[in-house]
């Protein structure tokens, strides 16, 4: 038992160097696209995680979080919908440092005006996960089919003869 304790302690700080060294690795300049790839694939886990705490903070602040599943799902799939558009948008930012780039996108989402100042219904989370859905369908035909299946229960087949 005092052998597995003492690996359970040696894997726990393994685990917090290769964090370490990680977050380390996301400050430093990356100069290619393929590194860029390299250098985000290996945090993944971290950038998602730090991307839904920026995203809690900022729901705490607007007085928009309650702690319940509903806004942590909803936190965890907003930070996704970051890293997704970091990842998208970043191997065009290279030389950059990844760490930075990706804190100033979620900044950036974060500090554009408030587009719903005119109905109370969208400052909720459903509210922001609708317009976030909208926003997204003019670019996805998945999310265009699942806005429509959503508003109005059309199925995939009907959407795409509409249009």
């Amino acid at each position: 038992m005092l052998v597995t304790r003492g690996q359970n302690t040696v894997s726990k700080s393994q685990a917090m160097s290769d964090r370490t060294a990680a977050v380390n690795r996301l400050e430093e300049v990356v100069s290619t696209s393929d590194e860029f790839d390299q250098v985000v694939t290996q945090a993944l886990p971290m950038l998602l995680d730090r991307a839904t705490n920026y995203t809690k903070r900022f729901l705490r602040e607007t007085g928009q979080w309650n702690d319940d599943i509903e806004h942590e799902k909803f936190a965890l799939r907003w930070g996704s919908e970051y890293l997704e558009r970091f990842l998208v948008c970043g191997r065009t930012e290279v030389p950059c440092r990844p760490l930075f780039l990706f804190d100033s996108l979620v900044a950036k989402q974060h500090s554009k005006p408030e587009p719903f100042c005119y109905h109370p219904d969208l400052l909720r989370p459903l509210g922001r996960f609708v317009d976030g859905l909208v926003a997204r369908a003019v670019v996805s035909r998945d999310a265009l089919i699942a806005l429509y299946h959503h508003s109005y229960g059309w199925g995939p087949g009907e959407v795409i003869a509409v249009t």
